[in-house]
């Protein structure tokens, strides 16, 4: 009886280091997910930028400058968000694990996630500066971009 339960406490590890693989290999596409979409929308708003430049004043330059440029920044924003989104909810959940796991075991086994969430002064700043960075970059420049047009 007391092999049988020994037994069965030792293999719950085994299933929960297997999620916790296959969550972090998760959470990495999603990183390389939003770093390949950065590198795209650079490139294609880059390219907009040349071919739309010696075009000012033109009906194109306008289509470009007013329609294209924000349509594509928005959109990619969005892909970016939705990525960054899932990243955290799979750092989130891995956290979880990590309690589980850090109970089970002993204190600090494993950490990363629970160590990015801590809270200073009841606040978690790596996720508020994250969330909020792109957002102002992206509504202060592009606001910025449509004056310069006029």
């Amino acid at each position: 009886m007391i092999e049988e339960e020994e037994k069965k406490d030792s293999n719950w590890l085994l299933p929960v280091l297997e999620e916790y693989k296959s969550l972090r290999s998760e959470s990495l596409t999603s990183m390389q997910n939003q770093q390949s979409t950065l590198r795209f929308a650079t490139a294609a708003i880059g390219a907009m930028f040349a071919f739309g430049i010696p075009h000012l004043g033109t009906t194109a330059g306008f289509i470009i400058f007013s329609t294209l440029i924000p349509l594509f920044s928005s959109t990619f924003y969005l892909i970016y968000a939705i990525e960054f989104g899932r990243m955290v909810r799979v750092g989130r959940y891995i956290e979880q694990i990590e309690k589980r796991i850090n109970y089970k075991l002993e204190p600090n086994t494993v950490g990363w996630e629970t160590w990015l969430s801590t809270q200073v002064k009841g606040k978690s700043p790596r996720l508020r500066f994250y969330y909020s960075v792109p957002s102002i970059f992206h509504c202060k420049y592009g606001f910025k971009l449509f004056r310069l047009l006029d």
